[in-house]
């Protein structure tokens, strides 16, 4: 009798068993599929946008400073010197101080064969620096003016060009004309309006036709 009870419940424990294990299969035969093509189908490609917008440009000089006599001293080549005047805003990034040009020589340095351009800051540095720092000379500027980020900006054949997203959510190609660049953003002349919207980045991943989803663009300079 014992042995009839123990081979009834070993019977009754595979079949529970394997019941289970077919449910499982079933489960997971009818589970979602979990892809990246499958989830671009169903949400749209991730990509970085940026809405266009007109604001001032700034255009800088970069070059390397020392501390002199309680001004900040820097030489420059004839292409910048024609760039430079004096009164020009100066940011020394390094210490957040601001300043302005307070000399500029109209002769060429014997030594180095360059022309020396002094920065009075507005407020003094208040150390003796040996090292040499970076100063951003602002030598113009534009009002007003359509600007992208550079990596929206697309080299073409022909011309530059950017992938706008239309009302559809659908990305295409676009022709444009651009102008000067000021740090990371270029100023656009055509091609693009004030509040189009721009794919920074993931546009490699994008072929025609393809659905798209939108991450607004972070308007930290990169």
């Amino acid at each position: 009798m014992t042995r009839v009870v123990f081979y009834t419940s070993l019977v009754i424990l595979i079949a529970f068993s394997v019941n289970w294990k077919i449910g499982v299969i079933k489960e997971k035969r009818q589970a979602k599929v979990i892809s990246i093509n499958n989830e671009y189908k169903e949400h749209g490609k991730p990509v970085e946008v940026y809405t266009v917008k007109r604001s001032d440009i700034d255009f800088y000089e970069r070059v390397t400073g020392f501390y002199q006599n309680g001004q900040v001293v820097t030489f420059v080549g004839r292409n910048q010197w024609d760039k430079i005047s004096i009164g020009q805003k100066v940011v020394v990034p390094r210490f957040e101080l601001e300043g302005k040009v307070s000399f500029k020589s109209s002769k060429r340095d014997d030594l180095t064969g360059l022309y020396k351009v002094a920065v009075r800051t507005i407020k003094p540095l208040e150390m003796k620096l040996t090292d040499s720092f970076v100063l951003d000379i602002k030598v113009g500027g534009v009002k007003d003016a359509l600007q992208l980020p550079a990596p929206a900006v697309k080299t073409g054949e022909s011309s530059p060009y950017v992938w706008v997203i239309d009302e559809d959510k659908v990305a295409r190609k676009k022709d444009i004309k651009t102008a000067a660049k000021a740090n990371n953003f270029i100023q656009v002349v055509s091609g693009v309006t004030e509040g189009e919207k721009i794919i920074v980045r993931g546009s490699s991943l994008l072929e025609k036709g393809d659905q798209i989803r939108m991450i607004e663009h972070s308007e930290v300079t990169l």
